[in-house]
């Protein structure tokens, strides 16, 4: 009689253990990418925001207009808008960056430039810490601006900080919440 030859296949052992080694790989790798997805998603929020507000600093230098970005903490959105002298706002012209669902403002503070911005100004120049919905910020064609601390966060409390400088309007990101000059 012949012997029985072995054809070369798997056993199913063989694949009930490759299936569960995937299975671990799966869950140890699922949600590293997610947190590392979030984080970039949170990123791109921060850059994009300081972006928008590079374009009104260059928008206001070069069509010799005022330009204001208006930040809304409740619609989770900022809106780029032109400003000619003595016109109000429109609520819905300009260019609108509209925040993703897992993303939010933490907060906003305004520095004020006392002598060219005809608001209330505390005595450090910093605007009150109550919580309004929507901050203006606003870019003179003579290349001067307000500064501005604004921290996006997400929903696992991460956070990035986009600065303006006062008066120059030099934007800045930075990884984490900044402390106050004050304080550091």
């Amino acid at each position: 009689m012949r012997a029985l030859r072995s054809h070369g296949g798997f056993t199913l052992v063989e694949l009930l253990v490759v299936l569960v080694i995937i299975a671990i790989a799966t869950a140890v790798a699922v949600p590293a990418l997610w947190n590392t997805y979030g984080k970039a998603q949170l990123r791109a929020c921060a850059r994009t925001l300081a972006a928008q507000i590079q374009l009104a600093r260059t928008r206001a230098a070069l069509q010799a207009t005022p330009q204001v970005v208006s930040i809304n903490m409740e619609e989770r959105s900022s809106r780029l808008f032109a400003h000619p002298s003595g016109q109000e706002l429109q609520e819905d012209a300009g260019d609108l960056l509209q925040l993703p669902v897992a993303v939010s403002f933490k907060s906003v503070n305004l520095l004020k430039v006392p002598s060219l911005i005809e608001q209330h100004v505390e005595k450090e120049g910093k605007q009150a810490q109550e919580e309004l919905p929507t901050y203006d910020l606003e870019f003179l064609p003579q290349g001067l601006a307000e500064g501005a601390k604004i921290v996006l966060q997400d929903t696992r409390g991460r956070a990035f900080t986009v600065k303006v400088d006062p008066g120059t309007g030099i934007v800045s990101v930075t990884e984490g919440e900044e402390e106050d000059d004050e304080q550091a």
